[in-house]
């Protein structure tokens, strides 16, 4: 159960209801709250808008509910329907005969038509938006900060939202005969509201976990045998002695069967796994290896956890969306063959990305070939081959830094950090973002500017998953790599400490060799143009340019040497 925005009624409109706009406020963060308690329903009054009704957002509850006084005060007119059962945590129900649609209006400005069941709700609460409400929306919730963000919904959210999941039985069950016109808002079985912590309405449905079926599925309603004979609401929640008993009956093997076999009945999938392979978020190395990090940083050594750095991340508001142009179909990859080492290298990349829930078994109906790359330490790297999803999504125009304007930051610095982060992508929520997708760099690239705006060319510079701090004198250097680290861990990024190095003179960043003497060429490089392999063929020229060009500012007169090359490709030959 949360409690999370205000729910504002628009004065100009309440003559007429069938106008009636309900307006999301923004919940007051904890700071402004008179009190510390998360479990405090958030409200404001506006000035424009005097009339003011406490909302509880509660997925426990299947559908939307609005108090009966409420309307009443309101003059709001409900419509007679069906008469249905509302079924309690503590085991006792009450009848719902009314309703009414009333217009959402998101922070977003989109409207909506939402649909609320008229019962009595303990003050000071008016409306309840259930799962109902939450599937339809799905707002992102900062739980630390009791915040609620609504995304603006796409032309395909609307299609998956316009038929809100079916109501869980267990909480709504269908009677007969219809109520009585005579006075429609009066109590049916209940006479005092339920209570929104130990009698809320629960929704009792399980879904199969994302590996048996699609992440956006519906969860379907599971029937349970209702009590004989309904127990009336009283003034308070019933003594445990009295509860009704729980349908312990439904656990045992006879009862499941006979259940299974009733006419429309739905079969679910709980699947259990231990806590630590579901994830370790909290968790720290049994015995981390801290030699090369230096002691006035050991107070982040879960920064540099390797344990941690395979956690699932959580999601963000720089989650990477792929959009295709004109609704484009993405394509269907290949299996290629693939050599023993290779298929040893997949095996151990599929165990480990299933264990901590990067990846899960898919029904897609698209897919991408895979390929290795040999790294440094010659070590294989799976590659995905996106080329085709990457022709047809639409592009994110997000600028990836200058390098040459990134190195004239750190001119005057005397002393360095490097940190390398580990899994730079898959920092990010995809279900966690692979190499290779056309957006994903851009994508980082927004998510690590972000998080150090006001740092940027003052003493830090990011490009990708590659950070440098830089600082003139010894002292200030520690502030700002203390700094650094205090931002990765707020927002769960992790760096891998065998790249890393802490308060040198001189480092290689970017292929360039940085130190208080200036910029200078990686020695590396130079030994790769001069090895370089005689040019024999257009695409050897094109690729002997194009590295050196990254280094034509250490080559004097570096156009006029290269011209017979640059003629080579205007004649397209040698």
């Amino acid at each position: 159960m949360c409690t999370l925005p205000e729910v504002t009624l628009n004065a100009s409109a309440l003559s007429n209801p069938s106008s009636l706009y309900i307006t999301l406020g923004v919940p007051l963060s904890s700071s402004d709250s008179t009190t510390d308690s998360p479990s405090e329903l958030y409200h404001s009054t506006a000035l424009s808008f005097p009339h003011t009704a406490n909302t509880l957002v509660d997925s426990d509850s299947s559908h939307c509910y609005i108090d009966r006084v409420y309307t009443q005060q309101y003059d709001l007119r409900p419509y007679v329907i069906s008469p249905l059962r509302l079924r309690y945590l503590d085991g006792t129900s009450s009848i719902i005969s009314h309703a009414i649609h009333l217009v959402i209006r998101l922070p977003t400005g989109e409207l909506h038509n939402q649909e609320f069941y008229v019962t009595s709700l303990d003050s000071p609460c008016h409306m309840v938006l259930g799962y109902s409400w939450l599937f339809r929306f799905n707002p992102l919730i900062d739980w630390k900060t009791g915040s609620t963000t609504f995304r603006n919904l796409t032309d395909s959210d609307r299609r998956n939202s316009s038929t809100p999941p079916e109501a869980p039985r267990p909480l709504l069950e269908s009677l007969s005969p219809a109520p009585s016109m005579e006075n429609p808002l009066a109590p049916s079985m209940e006479s005092s509201a339920p209570s929104m912590e130990s009698s809320a309405p629960s929704m009792e449905t399980f879904s199969e976990p994302p590996g048996e079926s699609s992440p956006f599925s519906v969860p379907s309603p599971i029937p349970t045998v209702p009590p004989t004979s309904p127990v009336p609401r009283t003034s308070g929640p019933l003594p445990f002695s009295q509860r009704a008993a729980p349908l312990v009956s439904l656990v045992s093997a006879a009862a499941f069967a006979t259940i299974l076999r009733q006419e429309g009945t739905a079969q679910f999938v709980i699947r259990a796994q231990p806590a630590d392979v579901l994830g370790r978020a909290g968790s720290t190395d049994p015995s981390p290896d801290l030699s090369g990090l230096p002691p006035e940083y050991h107070e982040f050594a879960d920064v540099f956890s390797e344990q941690r750095a395979f956690d699932l991340p959580p999601h963000r508001e720089y989650d990477l969306k792929i959009e295709t142009e004109n609704n484009s179909v993405p394509p269907l990859g290949y299996i290629y063959s693939l050599p023993p080492a290779e298929l040893s290298a997949l095996r151990k990349f599929i165990d480990q990305n299933l264990k901590s829930g990067f990846i899960y078994p898919s029904k897609s109906t698209h897919g991408a070939p895979i390929l290795f790359a040999k790294k440094k330490d010659g070590s294989l790297r799976l590659c995905v081959d996106y080329r085709g999803l990457n022709r047809i999504t639409r592009k994110d125009r997000y600028p990836l830094p200058l390098i040459a304007d990134l190195l004239d930051a750190p001119a005057k610095a005397r002393v360095y950090t490097k940190l390398d982060l580990c899994h730079a992508y898959h920092l990010l929520r995809w279900r966690v973002v692979p190499e290779g997708l056309t957006n994903a760099p851009a994508a980082f690239q927004r998510f690590v500017n972000s998080i150090f705006a006001d740092m940027l060319d003052v003493c830090v510079i990011v490009y990708l998953d590659d950070v440098l701090v830089y600082s003139e004198n010894p002292d200030d250097h520690q502030q700002h790599v203390a700094e650094v680290l205090r931002r990765l861990r707020k927002h769960g990024l992790y760096c891998k400490l065998s790249k890393c190095e802490f308060g040198v003179t001189t480092t290689e960043y970017l292929g360039y060799i940085l130190s208080p003497d200036g910029l200078s060429m990686a020695a590396d490089k130079v030994q790769v143009i001069q090895d370089w392999p005689v040019l024999r063929k257009v695409k050897d020229v094109q690729s002997f340019l194009g590295f050196c060009n990254f280094y034509r500012q250490f080559i004097p007169s570096y156009s006029d040497i290269t011209v017979p090359l640059t003629r080579c490709l205007a004649l397209r030959g040698c």
